[in-house]
């Protein structure tokens, strides 16, 4: 007797139960959506985060980590990245990793992060 526990409850007397397998969501772009609430900022200028948070659905620390992800990265990995379909890059650069970068006060020391996560 085989059984396997989940949300239900599955029995089979006779040959064993399949391997379950997980759908991996693939990895977010979370340039794309810093990108997209830099540009709305810029449209309004008269906008606040309020309003972004309403627009977007969105926290507002959510909307102060994309707007310092796109304000402190380098343009050239930035426009790079909004384009990029590449599921093992999103996942290298996610978004932890980029606010890490981001948070460097160096643009040279940001490069060269980005360019080691690049190597491997």
């Amino acid at each position: 007797m085989f059984k396997r526990r989940g949300i239900g409850f599955a029995i089979s007397l006779d040959d064993a139960l399949p391997e379950k397998t997980r759908c991996a969501r693939p990895p977010k772009n979370i340039i794309k959506d810093a990108v997209r609430i830099r540009d709305f900022f810029n449209d309004n200028p008269g906008t606040t985060q309020d309003d972004a948070v309403n627009a977007f659905n969105l926290s507002r620390v959510r909307i102060y980590q994309l707007m310092k992800i796109a304000t402190n990265l380098p343009p050239g990995f930035i426009d790079r990245m909004v384009t990029c379909e590449n599921q093992t890059m999103l996942s290298i650069f996610s978004g932890a990793k980029l606010l890490k970068i981001a948070d460097c006060e160096i643009m040279e020391n940001r490069q060269e992060m980005i360019d080691k996560l690049l190597e491997v």
